[in-house]
């Protein structure tokens, strides 16, 4: 059955139900319900302080150059950095042997001074399957993500909206020709790239994807870590937050530009850490710089949405429950505009919001292709946001075969960060938690338990009463966002296929 909706962008978008695996799929060893057992991120990894390298919450009329006894000072964020970005730096020994820390700045407060870490891996595992089976799961991706397809290139929006992921791959704004080291990205990309694109025709998109390197480091055996332009599997939290701060300005920059054609910006993190103290208040000085990053992302408009981490990770050491880090932080709300204006020393005026849930991440956790959650979903985690994210693959533009699949709640974020996207750009005057809460959420399938009961998310803003969680899906984001436009035509679907 066709039905109308009222006059909007012509949006053809065919939303379907969770398709069957493909027995081949089966048959090759992939459990699609996630009963496999996985090793999520490196093998050989534990997080691990850098002696040599601290960050430090400077106070007023401290020197953050040159160098002190051994200790070369320098700004953690780029030069002209507002507020409270422009009061942490880093502190690298550059003496004669070990680094002697008892001629680091004097404080037992880690919130103050504390080691940068090694600690940020990718949420995924990544098997390497025969091309044929590699195109039975893009088949299988296509059914599970469920792509847009704006058919009328001339009433696609004049903006298109900006998804950067912070990953593996080097900062570019045309990944598909980068050769990352681990392909963790790349695969993201892909994933996304096709999610907010014409399926008939790919340059008519409503988002646009672009990489932004996070994690450049490679563990090697017996030796440390290895760094390259070309990214590794392994990211520091300063690199992180500075990777943050350097995407959001770089947005800034262009989509302020004499016409532009840049929208809105949506940050996805696949990637997480194991909280060192209490998520939601306490920071070490390095995480808080990550936090400071995204309150300084929340104080530009953009939408964050970050995994929510793996039981099985070597990252997490103490077997904890709860999201990881940065997606755990969906406890602290987001700053108001008075907290924006003192935090980066300036005045911030954002899209009115319509919505009282504005947390200052939206974290992402994955479901199987049957609407389960998946194996490997750290205990306690369960956040309102789910999508697939069980061996999830697309071919990548200027190749002809899909790419290995990958599993894991970083999957699942990337599909959720292109929800959003699609759904801002046929919505731009929309705040990024009203395209949440309204479309991404709102227009989401409940999820229910084995008794059919709808399940309450655990991962909310502190004191909000949680809502109860839900799976999203492309097409119907884009459908709900479609909605409320106001253009000179009409949007048609098959409510067979949308309907739960």
């Amino acid at each position: 059955m066709i039905r109308s909706i009222p006059p909007v962008l012509l949006l053809l978008a065919a939303c379907a139900e969770a398709p069957a695996v493909p027995d081949e799929v089966v048959q090759a060893g992939a459990s699609m319900d996630g009963a496999q057992d996985f090793s999520f991120g490196p093998t050989a990894f534990a997080s691990q302080e850098l002696h040599g390298r601290w960050i430090y919450d400077a106070p007023a009329g401290f020197s953050c150059s040159g160098t002190v006894d051994g200790w070369a000072h320098a700004p953690l964020f780029a030069a002209g950095a507002p507020g409270d970005l422009a009061d942490f730096c880093v502190l690298t020994w550059v003496g004669v042997g070990s680094p002697i820390l008892g001629k680091l700045p004097a404080s037992s407060d880690l919130r103050v001074i504390s080691p940068d870490r090694m600690a940020v891996v990718g949420m995924s595992h990544t098997p390497v399957v025969d091309l044929s089976v590699r195109e039975d799961f893009e088949d299988n991706t296509y059914e599970l993500v469920d792509p847009v397809s704006a058919y009328t290139r001339s009433l696609l929006p004049t903006r298109k909206s900006r998804v950067v992921l912070l990953d593996t791959v080097a900062t570019s704004e045309a990944p598909f020709g980068e050769s990352p080291n681990d392909e963790h990205g790349l695969r993201l990309a892909a994933i996304a790239r096709r999610a907010v694109c014409d399926q008939r025709a790919m340059p008519a998109c409503l988002a646009r994807v672009e990489t932004r390197l996070a994690m450049g480091f490679s563990a090697v055996p017996g030796t440390g870590f290895t760094t390259s332009t070309d990214g590794g599997s392994l990211g520091r939290q300063s690199d992180l937050a500075t990777a943050i701060y350097d995407a959001v300005e770089d947005w800034d920059e262009d989509a302020h530009a004499p016409g532009s054609t840049v929208g809105r910006l949506v940050l996805n993190l696949s990637l997480s850490w194991h909280p060192e103290t209490n998520p939601a208040t306490a920071r070490t000085a390095t995480e808080d710089a990550v936090f400071k990053a995204l309150q300084y992302a929340s104080c530009q408009d953009a939408l964050v949405l970050a995994a929510a981490g793996h039981d099985d990770t070597p990252i997490d050491e103490s077997g904890g429950s709860g999201a990881s880090l940065p997606a755990a932080w969906e406890a602290n709300p987001e700053p108001s505009n008075g907290e924006c204006n003192t935090l980066f020393s300036g005045v911030y005026s954002r899209s009115s919001r319509t919505t009282n849930y504005r947390p200052l991440v939206h974290a992402v956790s994955s479901v199987t292709s049957q609407h389960r959650r998946s194996a490997y979903a750290r205990p306690g985690s369960l956040p309102k946001l789910l999508a697939p994210g069980e061996f999830l693959t697309m071919t990548p533009p200027g190749s002809s075969d899909p790419l290995d699949p990958i599993t894991g709640t970083s999957a699942a974020t990337v599909v959720a960060s292109s929800a959003a996207a699609v759904a801002w750009a046929l919505e731009p005057s929309a705040s990024p938690h009203d395209i949440i809460v309204d479309h991404v959420y709102g227009a989401g399938q409940p999820y229910l338990d084995d008794d059919g009961n709808l399940v309450d998310a655990m991962v909310h803003v502190s004191g909000k009463v949680p809502q109860p969680a839900r799976i999203v899906n492309v097409c119907k984001a884009a459908l709900s966002a479609a909605s409320t436009a106001v253009v000179p035509t009409t949007t048609v679907c098959d409510t067979a296929a949308v309907d739960p």
